[in-house]
């Protein structure tokens, strides 16, 4: 995997800058076009709130250099809060940070820090694993509650899994007998579907949609799941594996 930090800090109008942007350009020419490519970055590169500083103004110049690479992923903070979006196949992701909360973009008239409220003092907080697995490099997210040193730790495993032709990512979903479970599936293109009939689960998958799974695994084993929508010449290769252990 190759990582990129840019920076859109620095400039206190949060431009990358022509220096950068060629910096970038030429440090892409060194990578083949399947290279797996993650992006670091503080503000996001699309216009996300462009009136509460949530965007960089020449972002869409990086975005553009980075469109030839099939295999882009982009991380970026700033906002304080979970938020995903999908610029064509390229992936942008932030999570929920660890200092204060802020409302979602354009929720509330003017962005302001969220009142901290002593009776749940975590509220809004979490932080973020990510996980590559080596043999086919896939990339899982898991995102954590920050919980009190009263409260037990969560009981709930969340999955969250992609679908795209002809494949899921992550195809080996590893999870504990006895624990619920939440898989938060989504589409990158077009509607598939998800059966794993051993586990008695099936669901549509939808572009631009969520769709929740909710189960509790009581069985170990492996359990395969498959793409029951038909969705092109790859389609009978699009499966993957249910992981169930102690």
């Amino acid at each position: 995997m190759h990582f990129i930090a840019l920076d859109n800090v620095s400039d206190p109008a949060a431009h990358l800058g022509d220096e950068q942007l060629r910096w970038l350009q030429a440090d892409l020419k060194k990578q083949n076009h399947a290279a797996r490519i993650v992006v670091l970055t503080h503000r996001p590169l699309f216009d996300l709130a462009p009136d509460w500083d949530w965007a960089t103004p020449d972002g869409g110049k990086a975005v553009e250099l980075l469109t030839s690479y099939q295999n882009v992923t982009v991380l970026y903070g700033h906002i304080h809060q979970e938020n995903h979006y999908q610029s064509g196949h390229i992936g942008h992701h932030a999570a929920k940070g660890l200092m204060y909360q802020l409302p979602a973009p354009h929720s509330v008239p003017k962005k302001a820090q969220i009142p901290w409220d002593p009776t749940h003092p975590y509220q809004g907080l979490g932080y973020r694993q990510a996980e590559a697995r080596g043999g086919r490099a896939e990339l899982a997210l898991t995102e954590f509650p920050v919980v009190e040193a009263s409260d037990q730790p969560a009981k709930e495993q969340l999955v969250k899994v992609t679908a795209k032709k002809f494949a899921y990512s992550p195809s080996v979903i590893t999870l504990k007998r006895g624990v619920p479970a939440v898989l938060q599936l989504t589409s990158l293109d077009r509607q598939h579907g998800f059966n794993c009939p051993a586990l008695k689960l099936q669901a549509e998958i939808n572009p631009g949609k969520v769709t929740q799974v909710k189960f509790t695994p009581d069985k170990v084993g492996e359990f395969p799941f498959h793409c029951d929508v038909f969705c092109g010449s790859g389609h009978d290769q699009m499966e993957g594996t249910i992981k169930v252990t102690e």
